[in-house]
């Protein structure tokens, strides 16, 4: 059920924003889509030092199950991307550990992660970007608003339709 829901939030059907998509919004997509893979590969290797450091000695889990799934905007991103959206099992309660939590840390690429799940940082992990090289932070920070602002475009760009 949550499955349909999110696949009707929209104005449209997402398979019915993918079949009104003109050549130039494809490309826009696309071109966002590809900058903003770049972009969090970029900052990969600082969020995953942080989570590898911080997560291991946490006694409350951040990754709930809620912020593992795909919304309407995620799956746009991923089929844009030719990134293949997860799958959500619905047994899992939303306030449970998410589905793809390892004991090592997420299973999921960042990249195929859900947005609201790949920027989320919890108080410790701020205190450990904080500790660490002042350089590197403000580089990682305006990464992620570079982030954030083509997401917004590629949403825009969505709504047109």
């Amino acid at each position: 059920m949550y499955k349909q829901n999110i696949m009707n939030m929209g104005k449209l059907s997402i398979e019915e924003i993918l079949l009104n998509l003109n050549k130039d919004q494809i490309n826009s997509l696309s071109q966002y889509a590809d900058a903003i893979k770049q972009k969090i590969c970029e900052i990969e290797i600082l969020i995953e030092q942080c989570s590898n450091a911080v997560c291991p000695n946490c006694a409350e889990v951040c990754c709930i199950n809620r912020h593992g799934i795909d919304g309407y905007h995620d799956i746009i991103y991923k089929l844009v991307s030719g990134i293949v959206p997860i799958t959500y099992d619905s047994i899992i309660d939303y306030d449970s550990p998410c589905q793809y939590l390892s004991i090592t840390g997420c299973i999921l690429k960042r990249q195929n992660r859900p947005f609201r799940c790949t920027w989320f940082f919890c108080m410790e992990t701020l205190k450990y970007f904080e500790s660490r090289d002042k350089r590197k932070l403000r580089h990682m920070t305006k990464t992620i608003t570079e982030i954030g602002e083509l997401r917004l475009k590629m949403e825009k760009t969505i709504e047109k339709i």
